[in-house]
């Protein structure tokens, strides 16, 4: 099992209702292929938790859904939940580490 994460940049405390808004559409869009494991945010980040077999490809169901969100910079990393070392899918190209704070 795996653990994706979705990252917001730029979080404010004004966008709470847009995060859990978008917490419910991804629920529809993964449906029973993984679950939504909740949100958090902090440190100008806000964080979806998701649990899946299937990071890569729950990631690219969601990037339209996330594409027309209110939320302009994202990045996902995943990481098996055995392990506490992320690896970085979005954005494509970006070699930089990936981290939850």
């Amino acid at each position: 099992m795996f653990q994706l994460v979705l990252q917001f940049a730029g979080w404010n405390p004004g966008s709470f209702d847009a995060l859990v808004g978008l917490e419910e559409e991804l629920i529809s869009v993964i449906g029973s292929r993984g679950s939504v494991d909740g949100h958090d945010a902090a440190s100008g980040e806000a964080n979806i938790f998701i649990l899946t077999e299937l990071p890569r490809e729950i990631l690219r169901a969601c990037i339209p859904t996330l594409q027309q969100s209110s939320f302009t910079a994202f990045a996902a990393g995943y990481r098996d939940l055995e392990s506490e070392n992320y690896l970085r899918l979005w954005p494509p190209g970006d070699e930089s580490t990936f981290t939850v704070k």
